[in-house]
């Protein structure tokens, strides 16, 4: 953590530091009930780190999460989801929502070749997805056709 940037993966608390997911789709998912509890389960959570760890810390400046609640809408495999997307928007309203969002967007092969978490066709369908969500003022869109240091200079300029 950079000092003045404080820094989470999927929800607002500090990372226990595992290993990194290789194959997201691996495992089956939840049955409809447990989904919908996990969800309920998530939104209870989210709400509460958040105000420990987020609104009660003084010295924050920049929150940045890698993932986000939103990213259930769009691979909800990853997840383990397997309830209504109507739920998921819902729940999204009792959330605590950042001020902006920036979404990494590309030509779906140049990602692939860099990560291959997920098939390609699944990876089309999930930019799909997020480009959708960028049609929202909180949303924007980021490069990764360009260079890392090019799409970095360009968030920053929004900030």
């Amino acid at each position: 953590m950079t000092r003045g940037i404080n820094y989470y993966h999927l929800k607002p608390r500090r990372s226990s530091g595992g290993p990194p997911v290789v194959n997201p789709h691996s495992r089956a998912p939840y049955n409809w009930l447990l989904s919908v509890i996990k969800i309920f389960y998530l939104v209870v959570q989210y709400n509460l780190l958040w105000f420990k760890n987020i609104y009660l810390n003084p010295t924050r400046n920049l929150v940045v999460f890698d993932r986000y609640f939103d990213d259930i809408l769009c691979d909800p495999v990853r997840y383990r989801y397997k309830g209504s997307l109507r739920l998921i928007r819902f729940m999204r309203n009792l959330m605590p929502r950042p001020d902006l969002y920036f979404v990494l967007l590309g030509e779906p092969e140049l990602i692939w070749s860099r990560k291959k978490e997920v098939t390609l066709e699944n990876l089309k369908r999930q930019l799909i997805c997020y480009e959708e969500l960028t049609k929202s003022e909180k949303f924007i869109s980021v490069s990764v056709d360009i260079s890392s240091e090019s799409s970095l200079k360009f968030i920053i300029s929004h900030l």
